[in-house]
Order: structure tokens, then C-alpha cells, then sequence
């Protein structure tokens, strides 16, 4: 299994799944995706841009679970580790309000971070350091925010519209479950002889970066890629000291259900 490898080896045969599916799998997934809207748009009366958003929605979800058994198998990590113990129910509540905390702290800190990049941006322009000095926060606070619901996040907007609520929620809530996890129950176990701080580091890392995959630019990606990067540090922190996913996994679908939804 994956865990008797050397630690850098290991590092990369990790990466190099996770590219492989969320890269290329969930590329030919939305070629398909695309396929069946082009030649079922004739039957409904759904646009094809709606046809297209709900099928890759649903064979994502699909993709994601596939994806989530196989790291499973291949970490040699038994699946009733992922099993939701009667210690953990009690704060399954808790839950809702760390993801809504990390909501608040993300958009805190994208604030923050775009008040940066504009800066830069307005530097490479005008070449005026006292007028980058001079900017506000940022120039406009929805704009970032609307960007940032671009990209993979469209196909969940266009299944809050299109299906009933319920089974809208439903699908998103058990991808944004899979990935929680991946990369937190799963790769911590891959990683367990790392020591908490490098194995938080390491997954932490790959979470990020699989967010900017399939965003239009820079700017789109830079929410989720923040958002990411606050749910890594704290996830990472409390799943290391109790072991307790689901209450992380709740956090993970209230952060994203109140973010996109």
C-alpha cells in the first residue's frame, strides 16, 4: 500500500492521483458532460447550458465518490474509520458554526488579500505607489465574489436552479463530503507518520490547490483558493487532536451551502 512508501515518493504518488482525477478525470467527466447536453436538448425544455451544469454535477458527484473508495483501498485505511462514532454526534452541531466562522474569516481574508492584488495591479499600471497606498480596502468587495462563483462552482448554481432544493443540496453536500474526507480523514492517515505539523502542511497543500482547477482566472480562484487554505489550517488542526471528521464534514457543506447556495 501507498503508506510503506518513502515519504517523498509518497508525497508524489499522492499528487500525482489527485491531479489525475481532479485534473483529468473530472476534465473528461465535463466532456461528457457536455455531450449529453448537445444531444438531449432537443427533448426538454431545459437550456443547454442547464442540461450541461446538472449532468456534470451529477457525474462529478459520482466521480467523487468513486474517487474518495479508491483512496480508501488504496491507503489501506479500513472504512469504518470513516464511520460516524456516538462521541462525535454531540458536536456534530458544532460543526455548523465552524464552517460558518470559517466563512467569516475566509471573506475577512480575502478582503485582505484582493486589497493586495489590487494594489500590485494598480502598481503594474500606473506605477503610482502612492496611489496603490491610497486605495480602499478593495475597489469593489461583490466583484471578487461574484468571479469566484465561475468556473466548477457554476454547475452547483445552475442545480440549485434548475432541481428541486433538496436534491440540489443533496449532490453538493455529498461531493463537498467526499472531499473533506480525502483530504483530511484519508490523506492524514497516509501521512500519519509525518508528524501533525507536516501532515497538515502536505494535505493542506494539495486542498488548495485542486480549488483553483477549472476557475476562469486568477481572480476567480482566489476565494476558494482562501477559503481552502482557512478550513485546511483549522480542519487540519482539530482533526489531528480528536480524530473526529463528521463534524468537519458538517462544517465543510455549511461553509460551502452558505458560500454558493
Amino acid at each position: 500500500m501507498i503508506t510503506q512508501l518513502p515519504g517523498i515518493p509518497r508525497i508524489i504518488v499522492v499528487g500525482f492521483l489527485l491531479v489525475g482525477y481532479y485534473y483529468l478525470v473530472k476534465k473528461f467527466l465535463i466532456q461528457i458532460a457536455r455531450y449529453f447536453s448537445f444531444h438531449t436538448r432537443s427533448f426538454t425544455t431545459k437550456s443547454k447550458d442547464e442540461i450541461k451544469g446538472v449532468s456534470e454535477l451529477v457525474l462529478i458527484v459520482a466521480g467523487h465518490l468513486c474517487f474518495m473508495l479508491f483512496m480508501l483501498w488504496f491507503s489501506g485505511l479500513s472504512i469504518s474509520a470513516l464511520s460516524l462514532s456516538l462521541e462525535q454526534i454531540p458536536v456534530l452541531i458544532a460543526g455548523i458554526f465552524l464552517g460558518i466562522s470559517e466563512l467569516a474569516i475566509s471573506m475577512f481574508a480575502c478582503e485582505i488579500v484582493m486589497a493586495f492584488y489590487e494594489s500590485g495591479q494598480t502598481i503594474k499600471t500606473d506605477h503610482s505607489l502612492l496611489k496603490a497606498l491610497n486605495l480602499p480596502l478593495i475597489k469593489d468587495s461583490s466583484s471578487w465574489m461574484s468571479s469566484s462563483r465561475g468556473g466548477w462552482i457554476r454547475h452547483h448554481l445552475t442545480a440549485v436552479r434548475v432541481l428541486p432544493f433538496p436534491i440540489a443540496i443533496v449532490l453538493s453536500s455529498v461531493q463537498v463530503a467526499c472531499e473533506e474526507l480525502v483530504f483530511r480523514a484519508i490523506l492524514f492517515s497516509v501521512f500519519a507518520d509525518f508528524g501533525k505539523f507536516y501532515t497538515i502542511l502536505v494535505s493542506g497543500a494539495y486542498f488548495v490547490l485542486m480549488q483553483a482547477l477549472f476557475m476562469q482566472s486568477k481572480r476567480a480562484a482566489m476565494f476558494p483558493m482562501v477559503g481552502a487554505l482557512t478550513m485546511a489550517i483549522l480542519h487540519g488542526v482539530l482533526f489531528s487532536q480528536t480524530g473526529y471528521i463528521w463534524p468537519l464534514v458538517i462544517a465543510h457543506i455549511t461553509f460551502f451551502v452558505v458560500t454558493v447556495m
